[in-house]
């Protein structure tokens, strides 16, 4: 792993998200990626993007909306009841990932950026008893710059379909530094210059960056 990676610790799941995010980006979708382990840790099932894929595996979702990567993960799921089981994914879930973590029954959600547009999402669990039965154990999101890199990914996307929308709106308010990065790296072209090569080039380029950002964003907490 180049310097980026080698700065911190994260485990084979995280690196596996990363990984599908960044392909996802690079496949002109939302970057996101997700993964599920069983209970001894391993991967059992993943997934990304692909809302804007023309051809995707048998049977997983493509060409919409609701290609999100958790759907892409959860689907693979087997009826059955998933207690000691974890979704990791780069982004906060949104209203249908949460609640499709929920009917399928997985214990353990993972984040690693956080996404405010979806800010409150944990209250379901208060307005409803289903929700409240089922709803996962939520750990994140992560800090530092991985987790810098897990939100600017989808951010970008956003920006570069609407550059003042209810995404951008969101991130003035609570992320406004990472809003900032985004802007800059797609006026300079950076992120394409990068397409085609590996998440690990990627970290790399951007690494000071992602710092600079993970520290205002935890100074200003």
């Amino acid at each position: 792993m180049v310097r980026s990676l080698d700065a911190v610790t994260i485990g084979e799941p995280w690196r596996a998200a990363l990984g599908l995010a960044w392909e996802a980006h690079g496949a002109g979708n939302i970057g996101v990626g997700a993964v599920l382990t069983d209970p001894a840790g391993a991967i059992i099932a993943t997934g990304r993007n692909r809302v804007f894929d023309a051809d995707a595996p048998p049977g997983r979702l493509r060409s919409t909306w609701l290609a999100h990567a958790e759907m892409d993960a959860l689907a693979q799921l087997p009826h059955g009841d998933y207690p000691e089981h974890t979704l990791w994914t780069t982004l906060e879930p949104c209203l249908m990932c949460a609640s499709a973590v929920v009917l399928s029954h997985v214990g353990t959600v993972r984040y690693a950026a956080a996404d405010p547009l979806w800010s409150g999402i944990d209250h379901l669990p208060g307005l409803n008893a289903q929700a409240a039965r089922r709803w996962p154990i939520r750990c994140g999101p992560l800090r530092g710059p991985v987790a810098v890199f897990c939100g600017l990914l989808p951010l970008v996307w956003a920006v570069r379909q609407k550059a003042d929308g209810v995404v951008a709106r969101a991130y003035q308010k609570h992320d406004p530094a990472l809003l900032d990065l985004a802007r800059r790296l797609i006026g300079e072209g950076v992120l394409d210059e990068l397409r085609g090569g590996s998440v690990e080039q990627a970290l790399a380029r951007l690494w000071d960056d992602l710092c600079a950002v993970a520290a205002f964003s935890e100074a200003h907490e």
